[in-house]
């Protein structure tokens, strides 16, 4: 007796075929084809192509079927390979990249305060980070500013640990914990002992982020309007 399922699917695969979505494989690929998913953040290499821009090259279906190529007749999956962020000093450059994502990030969580005075330091990156003992990072994806945070001097042995944002499309991909265990890393290796920083209640992500990494919950304040929550952690 057929399968009810088993007959379902040939009937699906001789529509797509004979609908031009379906191509036949070849004799050495009788293997069923395994579904792929798309990952965001990830490439997706194609076989036999040096690049998305090469000619002939192989896109994988993100449905698992194979689909038609100039070249080769079909496409097969790919191979998947993590995007790698980039982790490196502020630039001038960076200046429009770094506060587009401020302004995105904020309103994403809804903690925007709006602009004003409080804003400066992202206009004055230099001065006020880079010539004060401070540091100020981003991280780039594929040539893109796609999170960044900020070491600020407070005193010769503490610093405050600010302007921590990631695109809001790239979440949970780790970013911002890389950002955050690299300032720590720079925080060491200017003497600081003690990072603190804030964030608000509304950010139970970024609260959870900290928490993680070690640091303690220590009052609560207003801010800009906004009731934020108070961190410290001693470095080791």
């Amino acid at each position: 007796r057929v399968c009810p399922l088993r007959s379902r699917l040939a009937r699906n695969r001789d529509w797509l075929q004979q609908n031009g979505k379906l191509f036949p494989r070849g004799p050495l690929e009788h293997r069923r084809n395994r579904k792929m998913r798309m990952i965001p953040g990830r490439h997706h290499e194609p076989i036999g192509a040096t690049s998305p821009s090469a000619p002939g090259t192989c896109f994988a279906s993100p449905a698992g079927f194979t689909l038609p190529c100039a070249e080769h007749g079909v496409l097969r999956p790919r191979r998947f390979q993590r995007a790698v962020l980039i982790i490196r000093g502020y630039e001038h450059a960076d200046h429009d990249a770094v506060w587009d994502l401020h302004n995105r990030a904020l309103h994403a969580v809804g903690a925007h305060p709006g602009n004003g005075p409080w804003d400066e330091d992202l206009h004055r990156v230099e001065a006020i980070y880079l010539q004060d003992g401070g540091e100020f990072l981003v991280g780039t994806l594929e040539g893109r500013v796609v999170a960044m945070g900020a070491l600020r001097r407070r005193s010769p042995t503490h610093a405050e640990v600010v302007r921590m944002r990631v695109d809001p499309s790239l979440q949970r991909r780790g970013f911002g914990q890389a950002i955050l265990a690299e300032i720590e890393s720079r925080a060491r290796l200017r003497g600081y002992r003690v990072l603190r920083l804030e964030t608000t209640v509304r950010q139970t992500a970024a609260q959870a982020l900290y928490e993680k990494n070690g640091y303690r919950r220590i009052g609560r304040a207003q801010s800009a309007g906004f009731e934020v929550l108070l961190y410290e952690k001693i470095l080791a």
